[in-house]
């Protein structure tokens, strides 16, 4: 809950535990933060001083311990006098690096009183020394010609990346990014836990890119494949868009981040713009705009890439899959799919890639008058399976939710809940299937892929706001059981008004292990009766077993305050696909 407050707010959060498994239990959501980068400071406590290292209860080596986890900073107070300094550098630590820091404190200086007077703890201001005090000029001219390009060069195909960071800009931050985005004719993906920051019924929103370590979605696979250039927008971790298998970079990248300490040490940068996020977009945006008339009058649009096969195949090999889907950009609806790579070969597949980019930079989004459900998958062969059972598709489902969060009779607390997205086959559902307008907040554990997470964070979100707040938690039947007795901690803590929505998928299964893995055992689930769990916590819910009572439904739990449970019941069979990674070159395991 620690990790997803931070993430929530941006700012540092904190979380107390005992001794013993108090503190070993905590090493998950640690690792939360840390690979999340979100700033996280755990205070544990200890065994007496006289005691450490002998006493037979409850004797960690803590900061063995979280060590061993990667978490650099873990240290032990050993008197009343150095706990100030202590928290003062943990704090400092975790601010400026968007870490997680730990102190382990015996229950002996616990008890002692402290030396030092009340004072300002000044540490909270270490982060203002990384940030800028102005933009660099130089460096935003030099960065949107490389944008535009030389008149005499193809125009290089750019993808904008949005990750964490950008969700802590102002309000005007998708005008700003789609501004960067419009100028260049480039496609804007985003991660996850960044759904939102840029409004999804925008043509040029392509949807969320990187779900368990993979590409993800078709659409964004695909661009991200035959793209020349990566805008790098708060992204945590630039790896799945700039990098093959082997983890060696093969696509330029360009960074916007608003401090020194985000920028990557382990890609190369073109360019690097540090300071206001939403302010360098706008700038950037409009230096392009005056460049791409000028280059525009001396280049052909028609120009096309001269193909060297070995290298798009490289390129291509990365995204390839076994999902054909079709990719729809104005007047070109051709079958784009990385899968024709293996029945028509790559020169066939980057005909169509050419075609995708030459409508996105000749404007043909620009056309689009409907394109609120652009960023839906959905295979129409499987949607089938569910017709005519007791079965509610999930994308029917979030559909509905989408509409009902954008149609202004529905209350403001639920129109502006927190989406908490958790691990598993209902990651793949969200990313697919809900379209959020701007200023959207979305949680999900990103790249550790915590199941139970969604509740926990559905929880931290509402609790760090104003009241009153809502959250949507969507979690697969087998998270949800992994973080159930969270409920309490809402019903104990929840102010008047405040909402807790949640939404279980139940399909009996561990899908993305079970779909993920041939033959994989020990995937089979049985539950309770979610509703009646919900009334047993001082809730309510409902059940929901066919797609044509979704709407109804989702509009009647938006209208409840407190806690409700959408209990829905899911065809088994159903699987949400997506771009899975088959390098021919590297010999790696499928991780699911």
């Amino acid at each position: 809950m620690a990790a997803a407050y931070a993430k929530m707010t941006g700012g540092l959060g904190v979380v107390i535990a005992t001794s013993g498994p108090g503190a070993t239990n905590l090493t998950t959501g640690l690792m939360e933060a840390l690979l999340d980068q979100v700033s996280l400071l755990a205070i544990t406590g200890m065994k007496p001083t006289a005691q450490l290292g002998y006493a037979e209860f409850q004797d960690v080596n803590q900061s063995r311990l979280f060590a061993g986890a990667g978490i650099e900073w873990s240290k032990d107070a050993a008197s009343p006098e150095a706990v100030i300094p202590l928290l003062r550098d943990a704090v400092a630590t975790a601010l400026t690096r968007r870490t997680c820091a730990h102190l382990a404190i015996p229950v002996d200086i616990q008890c002692a009183s402290s030396p030092l007077p009340l004072k300002h703890f000044c540490a909270s201001h270490a982060a203002l020394q990384i940030r800028p005090p102005a933009i660099d000029t130089l460096q935003l001219d030099a960065t949107a010609a490389s944008l535009v390009g030389a008149p005499d060069a193809r125009k290089p195909r750019t993808i904008i990346a949005v990750g964490l960071r950008a969700a802590y800009g102002g309000p005007g931050m998708s005008d700003a990014i789609l501004e960067l985005a419009e100028a260049l004719n480039a496609p804007v993906l985003t991660r996850l836990h960044a759904k939102g920051v840029v409004d999804e019924s925008h043509p040029l929103s392509m949807g969320v890119i990187g779900v368990h370590g993979k590409p993800g979605l078709e659409a964004a696979a695909l661009l991200v494949s035959s793209s020349d250039c990566v805008i790098s927008i708060g992204v945590e971790d630039e790896s799945l868009l700039v990098c093959n298998l082997a983890g060696l970079q093969i696509r330029k990248v360009i960074e916007i981040e608003p401090d020194a300490m985000a920028c990557s040490t382990r890609f190369q940068a073109d360019h690097t713009i540090v300071g206001d996020i939403e302010k360098i977009c706008r700038q950037l945006a409009s230096q392009i705009e005056i460049l791409q008339i000028k280059v525009d009058k001396k280049r052909s649009i028609q120009q096309t890439m001269q193909l060297d096969e070995s290298k798009m195949m490289e390129k291509f090999s990365y995204m390839m899959h076994n999902n054909p889907t079709a990719v729809e950009i104005g007047t070109h609806k051709k079958q784009l799919s990385l899968s024709r790579i293996v029945s028509d070969g790559i020169k066939s597949v980057v005909k169509d890639a050419d075609t995708l980019w030459k409508a996105i930079h000749e404007g043909e989004w620009r056309k689009i008058q409907d394109y609120s459900d652009h960023t839906r998958v959905v295979d129409n062969e499987k949607d089938k399976i569910s017709e005519g059972k007791d079965y509610c598709h999930p994308g029917v489902l979030l559909d509905a939710l989408s509409r009902a969060r954008k149609d202004k009779s529905t209350d403001a607390v639920s129109r502006n809940a927190t989406i908490a997205v958790d691990v598993g086959d209902v990651t793949l559902w969200a990313s697919l299937c809900l379209n959020l307008e701007a200023g959207s907040r979305t949680l999900y554990s990103e790249r550790l892929g915590t199941m139970g997470y969604a509740l926990n964070a559905g929880i931290a979100s509402v609790l760090a706001c104003p009241e009153p707040k809502g959250a949507v938690v969507l979690a697969g039947d087998g998270g949800f059981q992994m973080t159930l007795n969270e409920l309490s901690t809402f019903q104990q803590h929840k102010r008047p008004g405040d909402k807790l929505l949640c939404i279980v998928l139940d399909n009996v299964v561990l899908g993305r292990v079970a779909f993920g893995f041939k033959s994989a055992k020990g995937c089979d689930l049985i539950g309770p009766d979610y509703v009646a769990l919900a009334k047993a916590y001082g809730g309510d819910g409902v059940r929901l077993d066919k797609s044509c009572d979704a709407e109804q439904v989702v509009k009647m739990a938006l209208e409840k305050e407190g806690l409700f449970l959408i209990h829905v019941i899911v065809d088994p069979n159903l699987q949400a696909d997506m771009a899975t990674v088959t390098d021919n070159s590297i010999a790696l395991m499928n991780s699911g």
